[in-house]
């Protein structure tokens, strides 16, 4: 990765550290060769092509920067897009998730519920059964527990098949 780094920069590198030593060298050819002050100015005013040059370079390398940046921004909002349509599906998955929970709950509760009459009915049944020869009060009120939880069985039934 570091070296990455470094082959991406190098020629950038190379590149300044050439146009630096240009410049020095066409700085020293003025003042070293050039005597008098007319073919300095000529110098002088030849080299403000040479600045509208570069000024034209620059403003280019600007634009083509808000070009990269402008396309880097449509890549963003395309990516986010999808992001939200990704966290809609998870939304969708997880409210399905929940219903289906939920009902899960509530069989589970009706399945409760219908354990508990079974094992009320059974004892009652039971009881019934001890008593049913001796026809007292106490087998007559188990005999209507058994039946009415016999009923409340029934009707558990009934829900369960909807």
């Amino acid at each position: 990765m570091e070296k990455q780094k470094s082959e991406r920069w190098f020629p950038l590198f190379l590149l300044l550290l050439g146009i630096s030593i240009l410049w020095f060298i066409l700085f020293k050819v003025i003042l070293c060769y050039l005597n008098s002050y007319s073919e300095k100015v000529s110098i002088g005013y030849s080299s403000e092509a040479i600045n509208a040059l570069f000024s034209g370079l620059a403003f280019g390398a600007f634009l083509y920067t808000v070009y990269l940046q402008r396309k880097e921004l449509a890549l963003q909002r395309k990516e986010l897009e999808q992001t939200r349509e990704e966290v809609k599906i998870f939304a969708d998955a997880r409210e399905k998730s929940e219903t289906a929970l939920n009902a899960q709950i509530q069989l589970m509760n009706i399945s409760a519920e219908l354990n508990a009459y079974s094992i009320l009915f059974k004892v009652y049944s039971e009881e019934a059964e001890q008593h049913s020869r001796t026809l007292s009060s106490a087998t007559k009120k188990s005999a209507e527990k058994k039946l009415e939880y016999r009923n409340k069985i029934e009707e558990i039934l009934k829900k369960l098949a909807k």
